[in-house]
């Protein structure tokens, strides 16, 4: 097994076996695969996140703003089922008109 470090990749060679490796993909004719051994659980800690209650009918969400924010999105919650919550296509916070609000 010959493996350098390319970054935060980690470069294997075509005899190499790697239990449960996740492999991003082949790299010209040599076939040089490329592991990364850092698996994100973000998925998992949004889906955490409650279902935010906004009284309108549309949400804002810029992810947190600032530096580590990302571009404001204007999330329309007045769709065919509201009881669906509309997801933020950057950050994947959910939002979903509140039923208790009746106002204008």
């Amino acid at each position: 097994l010959t493996a350098g470090m390319i970054g935060m990749r980690i470069v294997l060679r075509r005899a190499a076996v790697v239990p449960q490796a996740r492999l991003l993909g082949t790299a010209g004719a040599n076939s040089v695969k490329y592991w990364n051994p850092h698996r994100s659980n973000a998925e998992e800690l949004i889906n955490q996140v409650p279902v935010i209650k906004v009284k309108g009918d549309i949400a804002t969400c810029n992810g947190g703003g600032g530096a580590l924010g990302h571009p404001i999105e204007y999330i329309q919650l007045n769709t065919k089922d509201p009881t669906v919550p509309a997801v933020c296509k950057y950050c994947g916070l959910r939002y979903i008109k509140d039923p208790d609000y009746h106002g204008h």
